[in-house]
């Protein structure tokens, strides 16, 4: 998967110094070699995207779902990583397509979406409805592109990582290869910042059988210097769109026909401190980060509404490599008293985070 190049470090958790933090696993790299984003649909129910250890070798993800039994909590197999999801459009129905890796998820209500990108560039977007057990899938081309273009072409140098859903369920993602161009083997640095991040809206979301239909358009482009290399998490609280950029996140207005509106820098991260995702509630952050010393911060309102990190804070050894974080509301079924999820896309496993 692309983020084995950041390579693995022992990293640390800052937490306020009158917060009393429990930090506990509950799923274990044993079960989950490589964990990637976590959802709760309105349901309740809990997903997470990773790499099971059988298939640590290849670009194999999974789809799984975190349930609680009396022995804990277990992880189920939900949905594999095909490229055109299941032949009859069902959870559990024969793979159709090529194995890929998941990257980006989100949720819609209870429908949950995610990216899988293949060795050869190739990439889908996958809806499953985790009412109706379906699953529906579509590749990226030039076809789903407004304007369209004809005839249709694989949509190639696509990652979709950072990946969430507004109000009206479009959803937005971030293109990781924004600024690294793979073309003939050959890398290639593209500064026009062109292609930060897409939005992308579903056709009809309640539409049967195995075919995802969606088009995608360019939504907001910065440049290199804005984004850094590679832009990844994406989080949306009301009207507002936050993303990743390198070791800062930047904040956009979403208009309300759907348009970027104003975009400023609203959280600034030590130099080199590469952000992959973050939790973000009443405009306060909980940021993940792959780099240097610190695995998850809290980040509070500052002057001139930048956000810092809070006073006081205190580190604690805690694990490897941190990949995303996600708020779990109190009354959760699976968690009941509420917390943050964090996965480790290197060290594997899921953690729950209290009292941050």
């Amino acid at each position: 998967m692309m983020k084995r190049f950041f390579g693995m470090c022992v990293l640390s958790l800052f937490y306020s110094a009158n917060a009393a933090a429990e930090f506990t696993q509950v799923i274990t790299p044993e079960q989950l070699a490589s964990a990637e984003r976590t959802a709760i649909t309105d349901s309740g129910r809990v997903f997470v995207i990773g790499v099971f250890p059988d298939d640590a070798d290849s670009l194999h993800g999974v789809l799984a779902e975190i349930v609680r039994s009396d022995r804990g909590h277990e992880l189920l197999s939900y949905v594999r990583g095909n490229l055109e999801g299941t032949v009859d459009g069902r959870v559990g129905g024969a793979p159709a397509g090529d194995a890929c890796g998941f990257s980006g998820m989100t949720r819609f209500r209870n429908v949950v979406y995610a990216a899988c990108y293949s060795t050869d560039g190739r990439t889908s977007l996958i809806a499953v409805d985790t009412e109706k057990d379906t699953v529906r899938a579509g590749y990226f081309t030039s076809c789903n592109d407004e304007p369209s273009v004809l005839p249709c072409t694989q949509t190639l140098n696509v990652y979709p990582n950072g990946m969430s859903v507004d109000a009206e369920g479009r959803i937005y993602y971030t293109n990781m290869f924004a600024h690294l161009n793979v073309a003939e083997g050959q890398l290639n640095i593209d500064t026009s910042g062109t292609g930060t991040s897409h939005q992308v809206t579903v056709e009809d979301a309640r539409e049967s059988g195995p075919t995802l239909t969606f088009k995608r358009r360019p939504w907001f482009g910065a440049g290199i210097l804005r984004d850094s290399y590679v832009p990844n998490g994406v989080q949306i609280e009301g009207s507002s769109l936050f993303y990743a950029a390198g070791p800062n996140i930047n904040r956009i207005e979403i208009e309300q026909d759907g348009r970027a509106g104003a975009v400023r820098t609203y959280y600034v991260g030590a130099p080199l401190s590469y952000i992959d995702d973050f939790a973000v509630k009443d405009g306060e952050l909980l940021i993940s980060q792959l780099l240097l010393t610190q695995a998850v911060v809290r980040a509070t309102p500052g002057p001139n509404g930048v956000l810092a990190l809070p006073s006081g804070s205190e580190p604690l050894e805690l694990m490897t490599a941190p990949s995303s974080v996600t708020n779990v509301p109190e009354g959760n079924t699976v968690f009941p008293q509420g917390g943050a999820l964090v996965t480790s896309w290197v060290g594997g496993g899921v953690y729950l985070l209290k009292g941050l």
